[in-house]
């Protein structure tokens, strides 16, 4: 019940509800002026503390609601009857949350409806504790599910038993769901993980050649060319975190990301050498602006293994996390990109992304008109407001 406050529940009749009155403890306490019960059940609140609720609260509400609810409802009314009070302050985390009564309760907790448990028993977020809190899934089957917190929303390649190795329905789904992410507005970081143990193991190869389709150009231009364009056309950064093997066409698609962060139990390949394959998926576009020529071709033509930390020292991996926190660590290097000029971050990938083919000339012609355009966001506004008030921006990216 607190130290400062008692709850005292007075009944004029027994066929009236329970009306409640706020009675102040103290070396200041004064019980002004109120009814005879009312002054009565004070005192004797004052007089034994140490009473189980049970003993304070009216049996019918105590025993048919259950003390956390018992206490909650008292105290909702109390606060309901005195709006400006200075005593009415919030009730600690696992009351306050407390449910209503509800009927038809057959089981736990008293008060609740069947199947539920009272919120008194559930943890505290992990968001209130200052931690990341892992998303929910907004669909729990299919070969790709979305889900997303705040400004972050990852694609999970669900797959896991073929190690989510590439199939029509796999290409197309993320297809799909590429081009909802482009055009939702509140989705300022995009994060492409695996389920399981892999991140992507390539193409889904058949038991034989005999089941391969005559027409590999169109299936790779159907499946593979639309999504790696959708990656790289994206106005918002795109995080791959690769949560274990990424060979083959899984190397390719998290070589098409902006960034990558790893597992130390991942590990890459470009893979094709070893079935007698050219790479494909933009491998042999990304591979040589990455690393060079000569380690590109080594790479492509002995499919070494690479691990997460080798990734790290060719450039290829931002950060190695350990797989047990893996999770926590790319959510929260995710939401600090999220949290940052978004529309700024879209152009400067524009413009480092056209400086592979272009010109100085043409860069610095090309740099003058994506600054002009940034000079008239509010994430600009903002960031010389910031800069004016010694404060941390709060950029919107817009």
């Amino acid at each position: 019940m607190g130290a400062e406050l008692a709850i005292v529940v007075a009944a004029e009749s027994a066929c009236d509800p329970p009306k409640l009155t706020r009675v102040p403890r103290g070396p200041r306490a004064r019980l002004q002026t109120a009814p005879p019960a009312v002054q009565a059940a004070g005192q004797r609140a004052k007089a034994s503390r140490s009473r189980p609720v049970s003993q304070v609260l009216p049996e019918p509400l105590f025993t048919t609601l259950g003390p956390a609810v018992a206490i909650s409802t008292c105290w909702r009314r109390l606060r309901e009857s005195n709006p400006g009070s200075r005593f009415c302050r919030p009730l600690p985390y696992h009351l306050a949350k407390s449910p209503s009564p509800a009927g038809n309760c057959t089981r736990g907790t008293p008060g609740l409806p069947a199947g539920r448990r009272s919120s008194h028993n559930r943890a505290r977020p992990r968001h209130e504790q200052g931690e990341v809190e892992p998303m929910a899934d907004e669909t729990a089957t299919g070969p790709v599910l979305a889900r997303s917190i705040g400004a972050v929303t990852v694609l999970t390649l669900n797959r896991p038993d073929s190690l989510n190795a590439i199939d029509h329905a796999l290409a197309k789904e993320l297809q799909s769901r590429l081009g909802q992410v482009g055009q939702d507005r509140q989705c300022r970081c995009l994060v492409l993980v695996g389920s399981g143990r892999g991140f992507c193991s390539g193409q889904a190869l058949p038991a034989s050649t005999e089941e391969l389709p005559e027409d590999i150009e169109g299936l790779i231009r159907d499946r593979y060319v639309p999504v790696v364009t959708g990656i790289r056309n994206l106005m918002i950064p795109v995080l791959a975190a690769v949560n274990g093997v990424a060979t083959g066409a899984g190397f390719s698609l998290a070589l098409a990301a902006d960034i990558r962060v790893a597992s130390e139990a991942a590990w890459f390949s470009c893979g094709f050498a070893k079935i007698g394959l050219v790479p494909d998926a933009g491998a042999t576009y990304f591979l040589p602006r990455f690393l060079g020529l000569p380690r590109s071709i080594q790479l492509a033509l002995s499919g070494e293994r690479i691990s997460a930390e080798a990734a790290q020292q060719l450039g290829l991996v931002a950060q190695v996390y350990p797989p047990e926190s893996f999770e926590q660590d790319y959510l929260r290097f995710a939401q600090e990109l999220a949290s940052g000029p978004t529309a700024a971050f879209g152009r400067t990938k524009q413009a480092l992304c056209a400086s592979l083919e272009s010109t100085l000339d043409q860069q610095l012609e090309r740099e003058a008109q994506l600054q002009q355009a940034s000079c008239r966001t509010d994430d600009f506004r903002e960031g010389i407001r910031a800069f004016n008030e010694r404060r941390p921006p709060q950029f919107r990216g817009r």
